[in-house]
């Protein structure tokens, strides 16, 4: 409680144009504050005390009080750059710990402390040892003996680990199931490592990865055609091509890794006002479906065929002006019925050589 003393004229007035008066608070100390401060109705900017029973301060007493899994012990001589009183604090666990006072009744959870951060180790160790028990899985070059009493400084309990060349080891359980460490390090100086089938991260099929498949699937969803067909059926399909492209018998190839080799198998339809579906699918080479573009088999077929007749025809090589060869051999040209509106595509309604 403030009690008004008097005006203090020689201070003159504050921006309001408001004067200050002279205050004696019930803890003895003298303050002065603006007249609107003293009246205004305003919980938030009335002054009743000189500050004494500020939270920050020293007028409230939270010894013994206990905020969450910590038990006020005694203030402090400390303060923190917010001008906050240093508490130090008892965890549940037995821990010691000191924390500035305004942080124990923050209603923010980025800034509030409740214990001394074991609950979160052990909340986060628990959870990972119930959903994913490691102990006796390999992953790559490394087989788990069992979890490890030490933790990451994130709080997340270690695993033991043995690599295949006699290597003991601790490592986290995340970087096991996300194949982001299969060995030692004694396969980082060949610059080998673990990829396709043998990584445990692996979501694809056979040489086909996940990511490929991922692709080919989110193209047709975005050209909006159908997608009734499986990566399994699609691997199948390119070991029946005996791994050739089905229209010209060149070999095709997934790339070994990410950084390594490159791809050059494309899944084609044969039809392209059909879908992704059974039935209607082949590995071709990726230059040859880029230029078959949206033509059937047959149509390119006979581009290809008078293209080559052309050429020989123009090196002396073929006779010009027989059936089959240059553009002779293209006849009744007129636009296809099966292409998209407004594409001028012609094909061949001649026999083909």
């Amino acid at each position: 409680m403030l009690t008004v003393l008097g005006m203090n004229c020689a201070r003159g007035r504050d921006k309001y144009n408001d004067a200050y008066w002279k205050t004696r608070c019930e803890c003895g100390t003298e303050k002065d504050f603006a007249g609107w401060q003293l009246k205004t109705a305003s919980l938030k900017h009335r002054r009743t005390h000189c500050g004494c029973k500020s939270f920050k301060r020293e007028g409230i007493d939270i010894t013994g009080q206990v905020f969450g899994y910590l038990t006020a012990l005694g203030r402090t001589d400390k303060r923190d750059t917010n001008g906050g009183r240093i508490w130090r604090l008892r965890c549940d666990c037995g821990s010691e710990i000191e924390v500035a006072a305004w942080r124990l009744r923050s209603k923010l959870k980025s800034n509030a402390r409740r214990h001394c951060g074991c609950r979160k180790q052990t909340t986060r160790g628990r959870a990972f040892k119930v959903k994913n028990d490691l102990t006796n899985k390999r992953f790559g070059k490394l087989f788990i003996l069992g979890r490890s009493t030490q933790q990451h400084k994130s709080g997340t309990f270690l695993w033991d680990a043995k690599c295949d060349c006699g290597t003991l080891l601790k490592v986290l359980g995340a970087a096991l199931v996300h194949g982001h460490k299969n060995h030692c390090g004694c396969e980082a100086s060949s610059g080998e490592g673990v990829f396709g089938a043998a990584n445990v991260a692996f979501k694809g099929v056979g040489e086909l990865s996940g990511d490929t498949w991922s692709h080919i699937r989110h193209t047709a969803r975005v050209r909006d055609l159908t997608f009734a067909v499986t990566k399994e059926h699609a691997w199948e399909l390119f070991l029946a091509q005996n791994r050739r492209c089905a229209l010209s018998g060149l070999p095709i190839q997934f790339k070994a890794n990410r950084y390594e080799g490159e791809t050059t198998a494309s899944l084609d339809r044969k039809d392209s006002n059909v879908g992704y579906v059974v039935g209607n699918l082949q590995w071709v080479h990726k230059d040859l479906n880029r230029m078959k573009w949206k033509l059937l088999d047959t149509q390119f077929i006979e581009y290809c065929r008078a293209v080559v007749a052309h050429h020989d025809a123009k090196q002396g090589q073929g006779p010009e002006g027989q059936p089959g060869s240059g553009a002779a051999g293209l006849r009744g040209l007129e636009p296809n019925p099966t292409s998209a509106p407004g594409a001028h595509i012609l094909f061949c309604k001649g026999p083909a050589n």
